[in-house]
């Protein structure tokens, strides 16, 4: 009975960890469809407010990036 309970546990975390893996490679990749659009926004004439605007949230949308993909390759590791 003991093994079953312990396996019971570890399935339950198993699920939980793949559901986590699920949702940051969901986050993750809606992250790369917003970097992806503001790089071509950057690559047509834009003015200079909107370069500083797009560059701004670039760097925001990257770091936020950086830090799902880091944490997404320590639950997956």
């Amino acid at each position: 009975i003991k093994d079953s309970q312990q396996a019971r546990a570890e399935s339950k975390e198993e699920r939980r960890k793949r559901k986590e893996i699920e949702k940051l490679e969901n986050e993750i990749a809606e992250l790369d469809y917003k970097i992806s659009d503001i790089e071509q926004r950057l690559s047509s004439p834009v003015s200079a407010e909107d370069v500083e605007k797009l560059s701004s949230e670039y760097s925001r949308l990257k770091e936020e990036r950086d830090s799902k993909l880091d944490k997404w390759m320590e639950i997956s590791g």
